[in-house]
Formats: structure tokens, sequence, C-alpha cells
């Protein structure tokens, strides 16, 4: 059965995330201050990795492959964030 559930997102160049196979990516924002990741899944599929980038405005993208998630604006504004998975 498809259930949709969240992890929060580092504010790091590069991290992996654990989400089940066949996990759809259907919203990134902020809950609390906390950039996070919404995807719906069947949770009980296997486990996958995916490799999530991050890039401020103005940063080099010196990646290829790479779909984009969404932006997040951290408050104040400060800070403005661009997700993207990496292909495989």
């Amino acid at each position: 059965m498809q259930t949709i559930h969240k992890q929060e997102l580092a504010i790091s160049d590069i991290q992996t995330l654990e989400l089940p196979r066949f996990a759809r990516i259907v919203h990134i924002g902020l809950q609390r201050g906390v950039p996070c990741v919404w995807y719906m899944c069947d949770p009980n599929e296997p486990k996958m990795k995916m490799t999530i980038r991050c890039y401020g405005t103005g940063h080099p993208i010196g990646e290829s492959g790479l779909s984009y998630l969404g932006t997040v604006l951290i408050p104040g504004d400060l800070l403005v964030l661009h997700y993207f998975i990496q292909n495989v």
C-alpha cells in the first residue's frame, strides 16, 4: 500500500537517502525551518540509496545527470538551497 513519508535533508553538498524502491518524491520544503523531502512509497519495498545534491544560488553546478527536486528558502531568506537527485 502506498503511503507518504518524510525525511529531513541536510544542508550539505551531498547526502545519501535510503528510500523504499520505487519511491516517488512529491515535495521538498521546510518544516519548522528544516529542509525536508516528502515521498510516496510502499514501505514494504526493499530500501535503495539515492544521492541528493544541494547547491546554493550562484554556486557552480559541476555535476551532470541531475534531476531537479525543489528549492527551499531558509528562514530569513538568507540562504536559498536547490536540491537535485543524482541519476544513476
